[in-house]
């Protein structure tokens, strides 16, 4: 898995919270995509999907991701800042 390093390069906004979105393939796997963007990666796992999805988050913070279940419920809805994650 490639590690998310460099920062989103088309942000408009410099003020704006990038929205990461972590959501079911059904039938099979997870996908990862940033909102308004319309490129998406694909998982076999919830976890290595999460893990990217946090990394990315990480590199362009301000930064929200956003999981989305197979039931179409958020499960984990977390803010990173520039120092550390917060619970939202």
């Amino acid at each position: 898995m490639d590690e998310p390093k460099t920062p989103v390069a088309s942000r408009r906004n410099l003020d704006a919270v990038n929205v990461f979105r972590v959501e079911s393939a059904q039938p099979y796997g997870w996908i990862v995509y940033l909102d308004g963007f319309a490129k998406t990666h694909f998982f076999a796992s919830r976890s290595l999907a999460l893990t990217y999805a946090r990394e990315w988050a990480k590199v362009n913070a301000p930064s929200r991701v956003v999981v989305v279940g197979p039931d179409g419920q958020v499960d984990i809805d977390r803010t990173y800042t520039s120092t550390a994650p917060q619970n939202a």
